[in-house]
């Protein structure tokens, strides 16, 4: 039979869990499911920038599934060599080479200048602050692979 303190030392450890999962789950709603199991997987391939204002996540160009769509953000070199942002409104290929064209820089941008796409951004808040830097200690200090692998 169960005593008071067994059941106060199963709440408390629920409780416990509870918290302990509420960064996992509000990330994997800030994200999506698919990015937040396949960074995971390929941890090297995501970003997170903070500036103050708000969080920015990035999916680099090396990734092996990327790709641009029209109506996608880019973070990218300019011609001067300083790192810009834009949305994507037109993509043009002539055989191999890709162009791409935004509305705020007149000058086509190559898929060599590309450092990747945003993911999402976030507003900076405390939920966020919990959850983002949570998802992104698990992602590059978590030896998943080793856990999961034979």
């Amino acid at each position: 039979m169960k005593t008071k303190d067994d059941i106060y030392k199963i709440l408390k450890f629920f409780a416990f869990i509870s918290i302990a999962i509420l960064p996992f789950i509000s990330a994997t709603q800030i994200i999506g499911m698919e990015t937040f199991l396949d960074s995971y997987e390929k941890p090297e391939y995501y970003i997170i920038i903070n500036n103050k204002e708000n969080y920015t996540i990035i999916q680099k160009s090396t990734h092996p599934e990327f790709y641009i769509e029209n109506e996608d953000t880019i973070y990218y070199y300019q011609a001067n060599g300083e790192i810009s942002y834009n949305k994507i409104y037109e993509i043009s290929a002539i055989g191999p080479i890709k162009k791409y064209y935004t509305l705020d820089d007149k000058n086509p941008i190559f898929e060599q200048q590309i450092i990747g796409k945003i993911i999402k951004k976030l507003e900076e808040n405390p939920l966020n602050f919990i959850s983002i830097k949570t998802w992104e200690i698990s992602i590059h200090n978590l030896n998943l692979r080793a856990l999961i692998s034979d």
